[in-house]
């Protein structure tokens, strides 16, 4: 499936989502920075917690 005007998916993906595909993008990338962080974190309080 496409979209013949960026305009058609933009719109359609906000409504769908509720925010738009630049947001979307970047609250993703905020999420999966904070998963590799949490993941670090985590990894270095076990480390600890083993010794």
């Amino acid at each position: 499936m496409g979209f013949h005007f960026m305009t058609t998916f933009y719109n359609l993906f906000q409504t769908m989502v509720g925010m738009t595909p630049t947001q979307y993008r970047n609250r993703v990338q905020e999420l999966e920075k904070s998963k590799t962080a949490s993941f670090y974190r985590d990894s270095l309080f076990f480390h600890i917690l083993l010794k």
